[in-house]
């Protein structure tokens, strides 16, 4: 609280020459202060009201909402403040830059991943903004590091704002970040794959709280929900090189690739849950249908035919075309086999087993670049109590049962990367083993249709003659490693292709 007085109320010449004083390279202190201010950012995170802190409350007198937000809105300027006095001072060294970009960065994601007043989002997205500005795209992504995939996360949930001043601004800091990056580095790819990747999450996590305040009754509230995410993309798409210096022209392609997957995989989360759904909406019944929904051949399917619109394969499909096979394997099967179980449910089976195919053939281009698998991480301001005292104000009882931060954070997580029978950190076996299952789902697909042997056929064959042109590249290579997996999965076709000509044959003499 004196922190706080003495910056909201001191004479504002001397605070600057405290702030100049604590850059100095004797002392060099600014990181202290700033570990200080996220000190204060989690300490008033207490006063946000919940059920703990009734006579807190009481004793404030009332007063707790403007007091929050007048707290938050004096550290916003502080960080504001401390940036114009001292990054001069900074960008003399390029690791005390870094350095202190990592902190100030930390602070502000601390305080934007808070629940605050229009205001002061507005004041921290700003303080955000300005801090971007000088530090640069370079050094943020170099300073926010593994914690990048935090940014979009909160990034998007502000886009989801119902307060158009809100989603406007994050939009605007959202385009300042891209166009950055592509001006700085020449390339988004990884800045792009890292935000769609972790964007199930995010879109999950906003319907479990739109769920919690009671306002989600059916799917179509669910749909409602996600309409201000969705007119964000729709404004970033909308970026016009010629009006924004920021943005350049050749950047304009990824941005429309960016926007229009990030639309698809929103469908895409709304088609997982109509696929778990059965009757009334019950997330915690949708939770535990999509942690196991990859782990049975098919997923339960709740919904009937006339719920699936024919736009739905186009946007699983969108969803499954951006990730990559050498990065992104995970993310690619899950929306192949949420496309799998699409077809299925219109008992389209053949169109299940080509979906198996795709699936298939990713796994084997991935062996290569199985070093290069990325896997998203848990955001710990989300879940973690201590770091974040505001989380025990997510609280609601309905029913026989309560609902918390945890049963939030337990269905946005389930969204995130559903269990396609992978590890954190997959081996060759464990590639080998997915091979096996897939091929196994993809001729029982096969089966279920009379006259689709000879399309089947054809399809091993082509996935043998795929393996064959990668067990030949690789012994040229001398890449060893691979050639025993490779040689495994080769068996697994052969397997497979021999029993197809069999049951032909059987087929031919029953004839």
């Amino acid at each position: 609280l004196s922190l706080v007085y003495i910056l909201q109320e001191g004479p504002e010449v001397l605070i600057r020459n405290k702030l100049r004083e604590f850059c100095k390279p004797m002392g060099n202190r600014v990181n202290d202060f700033i570990a200080i201010l996220k000190m204060s950012s989690i300490t008033f995170q207490y006063l946000i009201p919940n059920f703990k802190n009734d006579e807190l409350l009481h004793i404030i007198g009332g007063m707790t909402k403007e007091f929050i937000q007048e707290t938050f809105n004096c550290l916003a300027a502080s960080v504001i403040l401390l940036i114009d006095e001292c990054f001069d001072i900074f960008s003399c060294d390029y690791k005390a830059l870094e350095s202190s970009a990592a902190a100030v960065f930390d602070l502000l994601l601390h305080m934007l991943s808070s629940p605050q007043s229009s205001v002061t989002l507005l004041r921290t997205l700003g303080g955000s903004a300005h801090s971007l500005d000088r530090f640069g795209a370079r050094v943020f992504l170099a300073a926010t590091g593994h914690r990048f995939q935090h940014w979009g996360r909160i990034i998007l949930s502000l886009m989801n704002s119902t307060e158009l001043s809100v989603r406007s601004m994050a939009v605007d800091f959202f385009v300042s970040l891209i166009g950055g990056a592509f001006n700085d580095i020449g390339s988004i790819d990884a800045e792009m794959t890292c935000i769609l990747t972790v964007m199930p999450e995010v879109v999950a996590r906003e319907i479990a709280l739109y769920n919690v305040s009671g306002l989600l009754h059916t799917m179509d509230d669910v749909e409602s929900c996600l309409w201000p995410l969705r007119r964000a993309l729709a404004d970033v798409e909308d970026t016009n090189p010629l009006d924004d210096d920021r943005i350049d022209p050749q950047i304009m392609p990824s941005i429309r690739t960016l926007c229009r997957t990030g639309q698809a995989i929103i469908d895409g989360v709304f088609i997982e849950m109509r696929l778990c759904c059965s009757g009334s909406l019950d997330l915690e019944k949708i939770m535990i249908a999509q942690q196991q929904a990859f782990e049975a051949k098919s997923r339960c399917i709740g919904t009937g035919v006339n719920k699936i619109f024919d736009a739905d394969e186009e946007s699983l499909f969108e969803a499954t075309n951006y990730f990559s096979s050498e990065g992104s394997l995970s993310q690619k099967l899950r929306w192949l086999l949420t496309l799998r179980d699409l077809h299925v449910t219109k008992n389209q089976w053949l169109e299940a087993a080509e979906a198996l195919v795709h699936c298939a053939r990713a796994v084997i281009e991935s062996f290569d670049f199985i070093v290069n698998h990325w896997r998203p991480s848990q955001f710990d301001l989300w879940n973690d109590y201590r770091r974040s005292p505001w989380l025990s104000s997510i609280r609601i009882s309905q029913g026989p049962r309560d609902h918390d931060n945890m049963a939030v954070m337990d269905f946005a997580k389930s969204f995130l990367e559903p269990g396609i029978g992978l590890p954190s950190r997959p081996s060759m076996d464990d590639l080998c083993s997915l091979f096996d299952n897939l091929v196994d789902d993809t001729l029982s697909a096969y089966t279920k249709e009379d006259g689709l042997e000879e399309l089947a056929y054809a399809q091993f064959e082509e996935l043998l003659s795929v393996v064959s042109d990668e067990i030949k590249s690789n012994t040229q290579k001398n890449r060893h490693d691979l050639l025993s997996p490779l040689r495994r999965v080769r068996a697994t076709i052969c397997t497979k292709i021999s029993s197809l000509t069999n049951h032909g044959s059987c087929k031919s003499f029953s004839g």
